[in-house]
């Protein structure tokens, strides 16, 4: 191939069964949160890619960096990569500044390919990391993927997005999200539990669910929500913005445990 085909070769499409998805969040609550969720998006089934997690994400296209170099050699075998900077030992300089949440490290490089060298940076958890997404970046700068970062950069609101209404969730979704978030809160279920207790006793004076009306359940389906958004409160450590506080929680709980209310309104599920 001439040097014209070589360069369009760096810029054909992949394969489709070459190209991965990932997820990204959008939200930067989430992205702080230990949980991976913020109060405004509570983890749910995700429709398109199966996950559990909060709902603030995209989904984007990529190509891994095994990949990336097949691309690289088919064009150039000799292409090379070199830290743009490098410490007192000789080992490439790493920084900590302009890096993703998740990342830890990152550097600069310069990549040359057919004589030409262009820089790129890259970012991850570890140094191996760093290089290969530096090398990708870079290489997207060569065209290889370009069509893949345009459409990154063309999501809506893939940095700032608008604020999201919280869904109803379902008497299943509220189960397992206690469920879920007693990994990281071992007194969740029993907290929530205690909460929804001594509510319905307080409200409507129920020692079961069979006691419940029909808009009474409603009722405590919406109490219940609202527990489960403070449950993933108290494991970020944020403080409460709505009336359920972490006393009160606690307070509820004592007090059924203590046998004020004898009988669980929650079992599984209420149906």
């Amino acid at each position: 191939m001439d040097d014209e085909q070589l360069w369009r070769r760096l810029r054909a499409p992949f394969p489709p069964e070459r190209v991965g998805k990932l997820t990204r969040l959008r939200c930067s609550d989430c992205v702080q949160a230990p949980s991976g969720a913020c109060p405004r998006h509570p983890k749910r089934r995700c429709s398109e890619c199966g996950r559990w997690m909060s709902p603030a994400h995209v989904h984007l296209e990529y190509v891994g960096h095994g990949d990336v170099t097949d691309r690289l050699l088919e064009v150039d075998p000799r292409w090379t990569w070199e830290p743009m900077a490098v410490d007192e030992r000789g080992y490439p300089l790493l920084t900590r500044e302009g890096l993703l949440p998740d990342d830890q490290v990152g550097l600069w490089i310069r990549l040359t390919v057919l004589g030409v060298t262009r820089p790129g940076f890259g970012g991850g958890r570890n140094v191996k990391e760093a290089i290969s997404d530096a090398i990708r970046n870079a290489a997207m700068r060569f065209g290889v993927a370009l069509d893949m970062w345009r459409r990154e950069l063309e999501v809506p609101g893939a940095e700032e997005p608008e604020e999201e209404a919280e869904e109803d969730m379902t008497w299943a979704e509220i189960t397992a999200s206690v469920r879920s978030l007693a990994v990281e809160l071992p007194q969740a279920e029993e907290l929530f539990t205690g909460y929804l207790r001594a509510a319905a006793e307080r409200l409507w004076g129920a020692t079961s669910s069979e006691d419940l009306a029909r808009e009474q359940r409603e009722a405590l389906r919406q109490r219940a929500q609202a527990a489960v958004r403070r449950l993933r409160e108290l494991a970020d450590g944020r403080p409460s913005p709505d009336g359920i506080t972490a006393e009160d929680m606690a307070a509820a709980w004592a007090a059924a445990m203590e046998g004020e209310v004898l009988e669980p309104i929650i079992k599984e599920v209420v149906p």
